[in-house]
């Protein structure tokens, strides 16, 4: 099982593997590799709870054109954000100002518009992941 983790979890292992090296030089001991090896299993762990709890945010996709390009912009943007996003949903921009805005982290829309929310919005690509602010 200890060459599964060395092999599975080398980052952890180096963190692990230096750390020891510190206590044992601190507390005049000698620390076995099995002990290395549950030092990794917990750093692993504090890993990947770490990469679980990313603080999702929750986005609103303003689109003028049809049901199907809506449906697939925001398909494409949970597809590229999806370990980042809590809630996606589209609306045109008549329907904007009903939105509880207070609960939306981020407003995007694929096309230029003039309004109070042209400011609050950022503008992108309507099939592409890059996006620019402004415009």
């Amino acid at each position: 099982m200890l060459k599964e983790i060395k092999e599975t979890y080398s980052f952890p292992y180096a963190m692990a593997a230096q750390a020891c090296t510190i206590l044992a030089e601190y507390f005049h001991t000698i620390v076995s590799e099995n002990e290395i090896g549950y030092i990794v299993i917990c750093i692993a762990l504090s890993i990947e709870r770490k990469k679980k709890t990313t603080n999702r945010r929750n986005i609103v996709l303003i689109c003028e054109s049809g049901t199907g390009s809506a449906k697939l912009f925001q398909y494409r943007f949970e597809e590229a954000f999806k370990d980042y996003l809590n809630r996606v949903e589209v609306c045109d921009i008549y329907s904007l100002p009903d939105k509880a805005l207070f609960e939306v982290d981020y407003i995007f829309r694929p096309f230029q518009f003039s309004s109070m929310y042209q400011y609050l919005s950022i503008r992108c690509n309507t099939f592409s992941t890059t996006a620019a602010r402004g415009n």
